[in-house]
């Protein structure tokens, strides 16, 4: 249920955005979110950073969810499709995706 949680996330985030005149076709390069339970220590964190070569950007808790939602940037040159791959594939990770970009849609001009 918890892998889900991130996906529902983005998934409603981009419904709802939709709605309101926004699209995420684009991915910021270089960057990754991860979901990870909020119990995980501080020295697990540092040990899933050195094990995918990731470095925090920014953390954020859900302490109904029992979660914490990471953004990371992606060190060297690998493609975030293949670090998404590996993060998946963590037992210390719940979740993993890109990291969407939002954009607002012009709408036209109103004579």
């Amino acid at each position: 249920m918890r892998r889900r949680l991130l996906m529902l996330a983005a998934f409603a985030a981009g419904f709802a955005a939709s709605a309101v005149g926004i699209s995420a076709e684009q991915l910021m390069p270089g960057e990754v979110l991860t979901e990870v339970a909020s119990s995980a220590s501080r020295q697990a964190i540092n040990a899933l950073s050195r094990r995918h070569r990731l470095t925090p950007i920014e953390a954020h808790k859900f302490h109904l969810a029992g979660t914490t939602l990471y953004r990371w940037r992606i060190a060297g040159h690998r493609s975030v499709a293949a670090v998404v791959h590996e993060l998946q594939h963590d037992a210390a990770v719940a979740a993993a995706q890109p990291n969407y970009r939002f954009t607002l849609r012009r709408k036209p001009a109103q004579r």
